[in-house]
Order: structure tokens, then sequence, then C-alpha cells
């Protein structure tokens, strides 16, 4: 059998383009994956929910002040938080910001107003009881108007306490109004497919929810 002159540099070549392979191979070892761009975003990318805590004042929340530990006799004042910092006129002028406090630290900064700063009596003690809280849905819903707010509490589940959103509701363009003024867009239908998606409302928000365009599978 006749053997070819050419099997050294067929093997040359063959080791060669092997070393090449790991090579190439060994470039890619170090290369981080990117990240996936396929995430959904959620309904407003920029826009951001409230931080505040249950527990904290807001805007639209409805309270009692009770005085108590004075001479005074003073029946209780049943006020709503205002928009902005949420200050309040109290019994003899003194006023107190609201809006993103908790009640203990309140009822401390108002009696020493009282006490300390306007020197109006010896002592005082002041009381804040939280009024039943609520959030507005409106719009294409079967009963619309003032429902409780319970903690935890979604534009869906809102919804719901509202009996449900009528035939003719656009569930795509339902619109949240927060107390703060800020408005976002919620589609109903993604946000029972994802809960990340179903907002959580908090007392004082607004619902909208929209009547359907003209036309088939109106949105």
């Amino acid at each position: 059998m006749k053997l070819s002159t050419h099997s050294p540099l067929n093997a040359k070549a063959a080791v060669f383009s092997l070393v090449l392979v790991f090579l190439l191979a060994g470039c890619q070892w170090g290369k981080s994956t990117p990240p996936s761009t396929g995430s959904k975003p959620g309904p407003d990318a920029t826009s951001v929910e409230p931080t505040l805590g249950a527990d904290v004042l807001r805007p639209g929340d409805r309270i009692r002040v009770v005085y108590n530990d004075i001479p005074d006799r003073v029946e209780p004042a049943e006020l709503q938080v205002p928009e902005g910092d949420g200050t309040l006129t109290l019994y003899l002028g003194v006023e107190a910001k609201f809006a993103g406090k908790k009640v203990p630290q309140l009822e401390r900064e108002i009696a020493n107003a009282y006490v300390e700063e306007k020197k109006l009596f010896r002592r005082i003690t002041i009381n804040i009881e939280r009024l039943g809280q609520t959030v507005s849905v409106g719009g294409e819903v079967r009963e619309a108007g003032n429902v409780p707010w319970v903690a935890g509490m979604t534009v869906t589940s809102a919804i719901n306490a509202a009996k449900g959103m009528t035939d003719y509701a656009a569930k795509g363009r339902v619109v949240l109004t927060r107390s703060t003024k800020a408005v976002l867009k919620v589609n109903v239908n993604e946000a029972q497919e994802d809960p990340a998606l179903d907002l959580k409302v908090y007392p004082g928000d607004k619902i909208e929810v929209p009547r359907r365009g003209i036309g088939i599978g109106g949105l």
C-alpha cells in the first residue's frame, strides 16, 4: 500500500485546528451573559408607589382630635388631612402638619405646641383617632362610591369591593389617582395574570374605570 507523502502536513494542520478551537472557546469563558431584556415593564416604569406605611397619615385621611386634661371643655374635632403637608388649624389657633407622620409622634408634637411653645396650658393630652379609611371607585363598576380600605388592598380587589366591572368597562385603561395627585394607568387584564402589575391602593386614592370605545374589542 502506497502511503501519501502529505501525511505529516495533514497531521500538523489537524493539530493546529484543534489548538485554534480551544483558544476560541477560551475567549468566551470570561464573558458574562448580558441581562435579559425580555422582562415585561410595569404599568408605569417611572412611577413609584407611596412608601408610607399603613400607620402613617396621608392627605385625605379622616381623623378625630380629642383634647384631654385641660380646664376647658372642648368638643372633639373631626377633620380631614388636606393636600400638601397636611397642615390643620386646631383649637386656639395651634397649627400642626399631619401628613407623613405617625399618630403617636403627632400627639406629642401637638401637646408640646400647646404647653411649651404657646404656653396655653400647663398640661394637655392629645388623642388622635383615625376614622374609617376609604378608597373611591367610580366609572364602569356595578356599585360606584367609597369602599372601605384594608391593608394590602390592590386595584383589582378595590374594584371587586365595588361589585366588579360592568360589561362596558375598558379593562385596559383603568386610572389610579393617588392622594398625592400622581396618576397611574393599570391594565386589569394583565394585573389579573401578573400580581406584580396589580398596584396597591391607599386611603384617599381614587380608581376610575372608563367606558370602552365604540367597536368590537374596544379597550
